[in-house]
């Protein structure tokens, strides 16, 4: 029998044709055109990714829509890997200077590299950050959330203070 989440009220369907609805799975944000979509757990905020307006930076990732203060921008996704394997991980990539390494929980860091999402994007601002990240447990799991500190205004970069300097 094929796992169906509606019949078990997980998902709602956003319209008949919602393709991620129509495959069982919760809408991408990218993906499902509908306004206010009810087919997902966690509702992802539309990101555009471009040039940073940080010096150094490369890429910087954009709100794509107004967000209000407080609100849920996305998740940081990625690889969960031991603190000791991220370490030799990010040196390796260093030597390219491009890190998507991010502190996960005690031992743990999250490598959005190779699988991660826009959020990755998201750039280094330690004197006025625009965007705050929380971990939250939900669905079984540990999970690396982004807010907003502040409204922010459609086409604005979305900012993190990571506790570092860049060289």
């Amino acid at each position: 029998m094929k796992f169906n989440p509606h019949a078990l009220g997980l998902l709602q369907e956003c319209g008949s044709d919602c393709p991620c609805a129509q495959n069982a799975h919760e809408c991408d944000v990218d993906l499902c055109k509908h306004e206010n979509c009810s087919n997902t757990f966690i509702r992802s905020r539309r990101l555009l990714v471009g040039r940073s307006k940080i010096p150094k930076a490369g890429w910087g990732a954009f709100v794509a829509e107004p967000i209000s203060k407080d609100d849920y921008i996305g998740e940081y996704a990625g690889q969960i890997m031991p603190s000791e394997l991220s370490d030799v991980k990010a040196k390796l990539i260093e030597r390219g200077q491009v890190s998507y390494m991010f502190a996960y929980t005690r031992g743990y860091d999250i490598d959005g590299y190779s699988i991660g999402n826009k959020t990755r994007f998201i750039n280094n601002n330690s004197k006025a950050p625009n965007t705050k990240a929380e971990l939250i447990f939900s669905r079984g799991s540990w999970r690396l959330l982004f807010f907003a500190n502040k409204s922010l205004a459609a086409g604005e970069e979305l900012t993190f203070d990571y506790r570092y300097t860049l060289k």
